[in-house]
């Protein structure tokens, strides 16, 4: 199939062994996350040791749409393996950053990495396309640098000297030349320091910022990844992939008459829209957008002056269902559309949950209901395929209401199913791409099992279930859909806390609704085996974590 590129690399940090995995043996998971989780789940036998622990397996994934034209949807990297930022229990996690590392990865010939063991002393790797090297950190001094210099002094090493825009040979053979530096992945001194707060860092702002990845690389004597790739990736229709982007463009994109809107409205439209983060006080002359790899929209920004070094707030920043209601009403001014409008709209395209409004409705009488049950459960379904493993961005997806169509319905749905056919010739639908994710998510929850966890553990943290606000009075409400009294309308209901006896009725409802065991959450067989996943019930089994139906 178009769009991979055949191989997975296979570092062993112990024995400093370079090895392969043939993409083709997991490639029924498509890509990103789902990819991850298997190659986890295959590696890691024992799944209740701690995330320093030597054996834990970290996985940079990239998905059939990286390196492509795809917008928001070629630059992103899933990473998995045993967290440590929560604790004392190292959860299973993930996380996920932008920019040009996986695209790169693509360009090398590798659809993803797959780091295992400790180096005996500090190492970063070196992939030049197909060479790849474990390099020692003491000849260039890397260890103990900021992520910044860090990367400097590869850019520098690879490029052996040369000057921006100079064409090379990574590889030192003749045929494959760029004029890119390596997309390169590197820890700081924090990570060095295994603080459970550090972050994977690649070029100024793209973080993977989630789960501590930064400790895991710094107990595994790992400083930094580098790659660069002189290779194409293979699109099955290219015709198709522009018309795509041409038609998306035409029939949901931003256009200059709506500059003056919100900035929620204008921030917050279809693929392909601009983010344009101009800095007040500063000529515009001055300034410039900055995006991953492949993308239409800008959400950071280059300065004249340098200030800020690309990096922005954007990394820490969380999608909204629709962000401009809720700036909108804030601020004081009227919304783009009525809150029955946009709970359709949305509720519409929640495949196999479709036109149950109420899943939209964050009333206090719903919010314990079953159709918030079924409205996390496609919010898991949907994240765990379209959004981390064909690695659209948090940002730029989903489309679900666009101001910019006279009926105001986004492209989600319809476009997602376009740009991965004309990548990899598959037929797959929408509803696909949900049903991969419900058992993606099957799969994520039998490894927490596997680590340990049990319904109990499940619960917030004590202050969201006290009786006082959960922000500060400065802080703006966020206003969400909900239906009081019989009529639509947005409310204020950030500031709500929960009821810890009806979260945990909630809990039976959700569990009843995913075929777990309602009892102690575990998975039952034949909800795996529903879901092809036998070998997976068999090793709850063998370790007595299976549900009793």
């Amino acid at each position: 199939m178009n769009g991979y590129a055949g191989k997975i690399l296979r570092l062993n940090l112990t024995d400093r062994k370079v090895g392969t995995i043939p993409t083709s043996q997991y490639q029924h998971w498509l890509g990103g996350h789902g990819m991850g989780s298997a190659i986890f789940f295959d590696l890691v036998k024992d799944k209740t040791i701690d995330g320093l622990d030597p054996t834990n397996v970290v996985t940079m994934m990239t998905s059939p749409l990286s390196g492509t034209l795809v917008p928001a949807a070629s630059g992103r990297t899933e990473v998995q393996g045993i967290g440590v930022q929560s604790y004392p229990i190292g959860w299973f996690t993930r996380s996920n950053l932008g920019g040009r590392f996986s695209g790169m990865l693509k360009f090398a010939g590798w659809d993803g990495v797959v780091i295992q063991g400790k180096a005996d002393k500090p190492a970063w790797i070196d992939i030049r396309d197909g060479d790849v090297q474990i390099r020692d950190c003491a000849p260039l001094s890397l260890w103990g640098t900021e992520t910044w210099d860090c990367q400097e002094i590869i850019w520098e090493e690879v490029a052996a000297g040369g000057k921006y825009g100079d064409w090379n040979s990574p590889s030192g053979k003749e045929g494959g030349k760029t004029t890119q530096r390596p997309a390169v992945v590197a820890i700081g001194p924090a990570g060095e320091n295994q603080s459970r707060l550090a972050c994977l860092i690649h070029d100024a702002s793209n973080a993977a910022g989630q789960g501590g990845f930064g400790a895991v690389f710094g107990s595994k004597n790992l400083k930094a990844i580098s790659v660069i790739g002189t290779v194409q990736v293979e699109i099955n229709d290219p015709k198709m992939l522009i018309a795509t982007r041409l038609w998306q463009k035409e029939n949901y994109a931003f256009h200059l008459a709506h500059l003056k809107e919100t900035w929620g409205s204008f921030r917050f439209q279809s693929p392909p829209a601009p983010i344009i983060l101009w800095a007040k006080g500063r000529p515009k002359i001055d300034q410039r957008a900055q995006a991953c790899m492949g993308c239409h929209s800008g959400c950071r920004a280059r300065y004249k002056d340098a200030r800020g070094n690309e990096a922005s707030c954007i990394s820490s920043v969380f999608y909204w269902i629709k962000w401009d209601v809720s700036n909108a009403k804030s601020a004081g001014s009227e919304p783009s559309l009525t809150a029955e409008e946009v709970v359709k709209i949305v509720t519409d395209k929640m495949v196999p949950f479709q036109g149950d409004l109420d899943m939209l409705d964050f009333s206090e009488k719903n919010i314990y209901s079953e159709h918030m049950a079924k409205m996390v459960s496609w919010h898991r379904y949907y994240t765990r395929f379209w959004k981390q493993s064909m690695l659209f961005c948090d940002v730029r997806w989903p489309d679900f209401v666009n101001i910019h169509r006279p009926d105001n319905i986004g492209s989600t749905g319809i476009a997602e199913p376009k740009y991965v056919k004309a990548v990899t010739g598959k037929d797959f639908s929408f509803r696909e791409g949900i049903d991969l994710g419900l058992k993606i998510w099957n799969l994520d929850h039998a490894i927490w099992t596997l680590q340990g966890r049990h319904r109990d553990m499940v619960h917030f943290v004590d202050n969201v279930y006290e009786k006082r606000p959960l922000f500060p009075a400065d802080v703006p409400n966020a206003y969400m859909p909900g239906k009081e009294d019989g009529k639509w309308d947005y409310y204020g209901y950030s500031r709500r806390t929960l009821d810890k006896d009806k979260f945990d009725e909630f809990k039976t409802r959700f569990y009843r609704l995913q075929g777990w065991d309602e009892s102690s959450g575990y998975p039952n067989r034949s909800t795996l085996e529903s879901l092809e996943l036998d070998y997976v019930a068999d090793e709850l089994d063998r370790n007595n974590k299976i549900g009793k139906e």
